[in-house]
């Protein structure tokens, strides 16, 4: 029974040993998982930094793109608006040469109106000078209005 200690010993020391190596192992995996845990959420981290660096980039370009679209809208609405005005001083500058012209148009008919009531008044005054002048020929002469000549005025060279 002098191997009863030693087989003993042995069997105490080999349990030891595997329970040594057991907790090595359950530490070497403990650290092994922690590792793999910290690698999984550093690759996790730097997903999400990705994607939000992603998303802030499509956010970027989005805003980008609106702005371009506002730029091109404000651009064409400036042209438009520069249109606008340029039609509204044209129909000013009509306005304006038809007020003009109504004026002119005026001022004509004003003139030939005066022209015509002055030759209207000449007229007037030239046949009461000619009636004048008949029966002043008519005293003169002693002839009627029936007994004058028909033909008009007679010469008298």
């Amino acid at each position: 029974m002098d191997w009863l200690p030693y087989g003993l010993g042995g069997l105490v020391l080999g349990g030891g040993l595997v329970w040594l190596y057991g907790f090595l192992l359950k530490a070497d995996a403990k650290s092994k998982a922690k590792l793999l845990l910290d690698e999984g959420q550093r690759q996790a981290d730097a997903a999400i930094r990705d994607a939000e660096l992603k998303a802030r980039e499509v956010q970027v370009n989005a805003q980008a793109e609106i702005e371009r679209q506002r730029s091109a809208a404000r651009d064409e609405a400036h042209q438009q608006n520069k249109s606008l005005d340029k039609r509204q001083t044209q129909l000013e500058q009509q306005a304006e040469d038809l007020k003009k012209q109504e004026a002119i148009v005026q001022a004509t008919q004003n003139r030939l109106r005066t022209k015509l009531e002055t030759a209207t008044q000449r007229e007037k005054d030239l046949n009461e000078i000619f009636e004048k002048q008949r029966q002043q020929l008519q005293r003169i002469t002693g002839l009627d209005q029936a007994e004058a000549p028909k033909s008009g005025p007679v010469k008298l060279c």
